[in-house]
């Protein structure tokens, strides 16, 4: 006879911060949101990449989804300066990103073995996101569908959709760490995001931009704009962490876990 193997009820969420360490952060982090903001109302180069990170925590944030569909809303808002191809551009970013943080999040929690870190959404929440973005998509079509308002032949349209790709790209890829909890990353998973947003995206971005008849000067401001976002990004990510402002830790479902003996994942 074989002995059966024990088991045990699944965990609850783990939060390692206390109240008050969560608060600290968060009057950092609003305090750096507040100054960016402000200075991109006068240098608008901060909208695209903050409207990433707003797509990465509508599927990330662990407010309730029509909470954080209602802030992300209000934030393109702003970061749109009145602008309707600036606001076209930022909603791409944030739904492209949505959706590659949705994915990356189910294939990081299979390829490290950890724990799932992603939000759970009723029937109601995405039926009311698909219509409110079809919604939106409509109202985007008639603006643009209007000859006086038809600003960009093809060939922009195509360069803006490029890049609200790489933008998002770069957003999900920089925030790797962010999709496995924090008590089961390692420094490898952190040198595979940095190496990524840093080395090779630039390198393939440079080759696509020489293609399309880029200057190498121009090319090289590539890296530059790589390394400042990078930098940005991080800033704001892991105080946003620590201020409790991402989902902690979701077991897949409620059933009782069995107990197996412990493997060594790609990123130990």
């Amino acid at each position: 006879m074989t002995q059966d193997q024990p088991v045990v009820p699944s965990p609850e969420p783990l939060d390692d911060h206390t109240p008050d360490e969560r608060h600290d952060v968060l009057v950092w982090v609003g305090l750096l949101g507040a100054a960016m903001f402000l200075l991109n109302v006068f240098i608008p180069i901060f909208s695209p990449l903050l409207a990433g990170l707003c797509g990465l925590w509508l599927m990330l944030g662990r407010y309730s989804a029509w909470r954080r569909i209602g802030i992300v809303a209000v934030a393109v808002m702003v970061l749109g300066l009145g602008s309707p191809v600036f606001y076209l551009f930022l909603v791409s970013i944030v739904l492209m990103t949505a959706a590659m943080t949705f994915s990356t999040s189910l294939i990081m929690s299979v390829v490290t073995r950890t724990p799932y870190r992603g939000t759970q959404f009723s029937l109601w929440e995405a039926g009311g996101t698909v219509l409110v973005m079809s919604l939106l998509s409509g109202a985007l079509r008639l603006i643009f569908q209007q000859s006086s308002l038809f600003f960009f032949s093809p060939y922009d349209a195509t360069i803006l959709a490029l890049q609200a790709i790489t933008v998002s790209a770069n957003v999900v890829l920089a925030s790797l760490c962010i999709f496995v909890p924090e008590r089961h990353r390692t420094s490898r998973l952190f040198t595979l995001s940095a190496v990524s947003v840093l080395v090779v995206m630039p390198a393939l971005e440079i080759i696509v931009a020489i293609g399309f008849g880029w200057r190498w000067g121009m090319a090289a401001l590539l890296l530059l704009m790589h390394y400042g976002g990078a930098l940005l990004i991080w800033l704001l990510l892991f105080p946003l962490e620590l201020a409790g402002l991402f989902s902690i830790e979701v077991p897949r479902d409620t059933r009782r876990l069995v107990i197996e003996p412990p493997g060594q994942g790609p990123f130990d």
